[in-house]
This record gives structure tokens, C-alpha cells and sequence, in this order.
């Protein structure tokens, strides 16, 4: 049988393994929705958001992308076009990656002083336009069926990426604005 002084003292132990500080427990109520991982928060709310299942599929691109590029054995009469491809497919594929994660575990909102929907918006651009490029090489110097499939989810990868920009740039335009209009508070 439990007592509510049980749960009472359950109740504090949670508070207390929640907390930042061990030492000192909590004396509010807090709400366990959102799962806590040494002082990450875990977004479920971005994983499940429009740009959080595009992220997962530029993720996913990236890497069927890099693969196929990787299976080609014969390149033509050069092999630049492929090793470009393959530059654009890792480089997009690490920085989609951490963009990824430092929205899944809330670290924007602990590193302040950058803009990050003005950050998404730029590397959205720039992954947007190495991706047109590198598929269209892709595509005109594949001679082998891999290098084909490579420049396919290239395109893939590109309209993708397209739609995640066009979703950063409506979100760092309203958010831009939005952050002018306000004061930006005094230290004193």
C-alpha cells in the first residue's frame, strides 16, 4: 500500500533528478511531457513539426545520395563531377545533421546571441544551390546506372532542400521583423 507521502517523496526525488542543480530541489510542479537528458531538452514538438520530418528526409537524402555516388566505378573522362557530388552530399549531410540536433535538443534557445532562423535561411540557400549544381554535373557525367540513381536523389534531395528553404525564409522574415519591432532588453 502507498501513502501519498510516498508519492510526495517520489515527486521530490523527480524534481530533484530534473533539476539543474541536484542540491537543490525544485519547488514547483513540474510537468514531465518533455523528456530531460542531463539539461537537454528533447523537442518532440520540432521532431514532429513540417521542418523537423523535412531535416529527417534531407538527412535521409543526403546519405542514399552519398552512397549511390560512392558505388560508381566508372567515371568517364573525369572524375570532378563525382567527387564534387560527393563533397555536396557529406557536406550537406554533416551540417543538415547538427542543424538537426540543435534544434531536437533545444540548444538554440541556449545559444542566443545567433539568429538562427536567419541561420537556417543561409544554409538553406547555400545547400540549395550546391545541390542544383552538383546534381546537373551529376547528371550530364554519369555513365554508370549508380551515378545516375546518385544524380536522381540529388534532384530529390534538391527539391527538398528547396521546400525547406522556401519554409526558412517565410519563417526568418516574419521572425526578423518581429525581433526588430522589439526592444532589446537593458543590462544593468
Amino acid at each position: 500500500m502507498s501513502t501519498s507521502a510516498e508519492h510526495n517523496g517520489d515527486d521530490e526525488i523527480s524534481a530533484m533528478i530534473l533539476s539543474p542543480d541536484p542540491h537543490q530541489p525544485s519547488t514547483k510542479n513540474e510537468s514531465h511531457s518533455t523528456p530531460q537528458i542531463n539539461c537537454l531538452v528533447l523537442d518532440m514538438q520540432y521532431v514532429k513539426s513540417f521542418t523537423g520530418i523535412l531535416k529527417v528526409i534531407e538527412i535521409v537524402l543526403d546519405i542514399v545520395a552519398a552512397i549511390c555516388v560512392g558505388m560508381v566505378d566508372v567515371c568517364g573522362t573525369s572524375c570532378l563531377a563525382e567527387e564534387f557530388f560527393q563533397f555536396v552530399c557529406s557536406f550537406t549531410l554533416l551540417l543538415t545533421t547538427a542543424l538537426y540536433f540543435i534544434h531536437v535538443f533545444s540548444l538554440l534557445q541556449k545559444i542566443v546571441f545567433i539568429k538562427w532562423p536567419l541561420v537556417d535561411c543561409i544554409f538553406s540557400v547555400i545547400f540549395t544551390l550546391l545541390y542544383i549544381i552538383g546534381s546537373s554535373l551529376m547528371a550530364a557525367r554519369a555513365v554508370t546506372v549508380s551515378g545516375k540513381v546518385a544524380s536522381a536523389f540529388g534532384f530529390l534531395a534538391f527539391i527538398v532542400y528547396a521546400m525547406s528553404l522556401k519554409h526558412a525564409y517565410t519563417v526568418c522574415k516574419f521572425g526578423c521583423k518581429k525581433q526588430q519591432s522589439q526592444p532589446s532588453p537593458q543590462k544593468v
